[in-house]
């Protein structure tokens, strides 16, 4: 059985001090989040990419967009990332109970996937 794979990403800029107007932001991706996502396409993986905020003209595979929001209100990690917490806290807790309940693969956004991942009956 193939696993899915579970990853986490959103964008927080300090300056911003509105919680509508960062849930409404575009997520942007850097060209090695973009090299990530495309070594996941080239292996035809199953991912699910979980964030807080807008996504358009995303057009991999096998990649799917889900709102963070079913496992953390999006207000709370607003306040908590404005409070100086990190990104990481965030996406480790989103990731680790999506995982849980499909048992997947937590992977962050920065770990260019090079071969498949082995199979296994759960």
């Amino acid at each position: 059985m193939k696993s899915t794979i579970i990853l986490f990403w959103s964008n927080f800029n300090k300056e911003c001090k509105d919680f509508t107007t960062w849930k409404n932001s575009e997520l942007v991706f850097s060209p090695f989040h973009k090299l990530t996502l495309g070594s996941h396409e080239k292996l035809n993986n199953t991912v699910e990419l979980w964030t807080f905020q807008q996504v358009s003209n995303f057009d991999y595979k096998n990649i799917t967009i889900k709102d963070a929001s079913k496992f953390m209100e999006p207000e709370i990690a607003f306040d908590s990332l404005q409070k100086g917490h990190s990104i990481a806290f965030l996406a480790d807790a989103i990731r680790l109970k999506r995982a849980a309940e499909i048992e997947g693969i937590v992977l962050d956004m920065d770990a260019v996937v090079l071969k498949t991942f082995p199979e296994y009956d759960s």
